[in-house]
């Protein structure tokens, strides 16, 4: 493939894909479960770790979408609003989760 002839032997890849629990978007080819995405990297790659990660409530989601974000960049020009979801989305995005609530998938591996 061809980011691994792009990495040094022993090089790292750091990679972060779409989790089968979201709905396939256009823009992705193909979502990921840890077993696929294992699979999908052995034959190039030693698969060091994959941590699920990217949960957000269905209460914040909720407020997301009542706010008019509808899958696109959006802006929150209110400052209590604004701190206020990145503090809950970055900390629900940046924590590692039960495979079962995940929205991606961060996969660390060794070129072989």
């Amino acid at each position: 493939n061809s980011v691994a002839k792009t990495l040094k032997k022993d090089g790292l890849l750091v990679l972060t894909v779409p989790h089968q629990n979201k709905h396939l978007q256009e823009k992705h080819y193909q979502h990921f479960s840890s077993q696929t995405l294992a699979t999908s990297l052995e034959n190039d790659f030693e698969v060091l770790k994959i941590i699920p990660f990217d949960y957000t409530s269905k209460i914040i989601n909720r407020l997301i979408w009542l706010l008019g974000y509808t899958g696109n960049n959006h802006i929150i020009t209110n400052s209590k609003i604004n701190n206020y979801f990145y503090s809950k989305v970055i900390k629900g995005c940046l924590t590692e989760q039960p495979e079962s609530r995940c929205g991606r998938l961060l996969a660390v591996a060794r070129m072989k």
